[in-house]
């Protein structure tokens, strides 16, 4: 670990945000410079936008989703970085220093950067499974394989509201990626067909299919002219599990667009 401000104590990393912010950042929609006076610019905009009513994904043209961004980033990093020659390789590129090398690859745990990118569920992210799984937000997360009563440390996939990962109560151990039917669609194309089945036995086939009726109602009160708020307490979730839920659905119903002579269908 570095101390706070010392960019000094991380000079490769620093060189890799360089390389990032002059290669690839002005290629990107949204891009807003890399010096102080592009810094004023767009604190100056935003001052305006704020004014005029407008987020700040408008101001800035954010079109890309967090998926977007790390496609076009794995795509920048396999077709264009690794074939640049480096001063460090003497001139070799990266792609090339790799081929010439007889040393075994190094891999990174899969789980290794979950303390750094996912957020905790809830505040300290301790749950306890029930017979219905692992509840975040008013939404029950399906575990197959940890018992009823083990108590879990739950962090949520920041890309994926229907996903979740349990680890051990102590967060050292990871022991399952649990996924909730409503939010994230298919099970067995999420979780591949035998993993589907045993979550369908333990809780039942009428748990996991489920129709999506809180969708529809969130869809219908939103039409309607509701705040992100208001339908929480409809639906009885948290706010941040409405958000995480628009987030998550396809062609999301502009606030107010429901036409005033439909019938009511939800209380």
């Amino acid at each position: 670990m570095t101390s706070p401000y010392s960019p000094q104590q991380k000079g490769h990393v620093e060189r890799v945000i360089k390389t990032f912010q002059h290669d690839l950042g002005p290629l990107l929609p949204g891009f807003v410079g890399h010096s102080v006076a592009d810094r004023k610019a767009i604190e100056d905009r935003k001052s305006f936008a704020q004014r005029l009513g407008e987020s700040e994904a408008e101001t800035f043209g954010v079109s890309l989703t967090g998926l977007d961004l790390q496609k076009r980033i794995d795509d920048w990093a396999a077709t264009i970085y690794q074939h640049k020659p480096h001063e460090g390789l003497q001139g070799v590129t990266p792609f090339n220093a790799a081929l010439a090398s007889d040393r075994p690859v190094r891999k990174v745990d899969a789980r290794a950067l979950d303390l750094l990118l996912m957020p905790v569920a809830g505040q300290d992210g301790q749950r306890t499974v029930t017979k219905l799984g692992i509840r975040v937000d008013g939404y029950h997360y399906l575990a197959a394989t940890i018992m009823v009563g083990t108590a879990v440390f739950v962090r949520m996939d920041p890309n994926d509201a229907g996903r979740a990962y349990a680890f051990a109560h102590d967060g050292a151990e990871f022991l399952e990626e649990v996924v909730c039917p409503e939010l994230s669609g298919k099970l067995a194309d999420e979780l591949g067909f035998e993993a589907a089945e045993k979550l369908s036995r333990r809780f039942g086939p009428d748990y996991i299919s489920v129709p999506l009726v809180r969708e529809l109602r969130a869809r219908h009160y939103r039409s309607s002219g509701m705040s992100n708020a208001d339908i929480a307490r409809k639906l009885g979730l948290s706010e941040s599990a409405v958000n995480r839920l628009f987030q998550r659905m396809a062609n999301v119903p502009v606030k107010g667009s429901g036409d005033p002579r439909q019938l009511k269908l939800f209380g």
